[in-house]
């Protein structure tokens, strides 16, 4: 799989932001680790004027959404190349 950049903004961020949400109301995402609970629970997400949903970091040194924020950029990426993803998967 080639190698591409991922920028945090709106304009990436907000349509998978919204699918991930519905993929985890829907239970197709099935995860059973406390640290995604807990990193999951820390990620804040800010809807703006347009209606576009981007992240907002946390500044406070003990919340953490490393683990949220990979999954996120993963979930991205497999969007982009859901085609090639799926040849592999079948």
């Amino acid at each position: 799989f080639p190698v591409t950049i991922l920028s945090q903004g709106v304009k990436t961020l907000s349509l998978p932001l919204q699918q991930l949400k519905a993929e985890f109301q829907n239970k197709n995402i099935v995860y059973d680790s406390p640290i995604m609970t807990w990193c999951l629970c820390n990620l804040q997400v800010k809807i703006d004027s347009n209606g576009g949903y981007n992240t907002t970091k946390n500044r406070n040194a003990n919340v953490r959404d490393d683990e949220a924020m990979c999954l996120l950029d993963a979930y991205v990426s497999y969007l982009r190349n859901q085609t090639i993803y799926d040849k592999y998967n079948r």
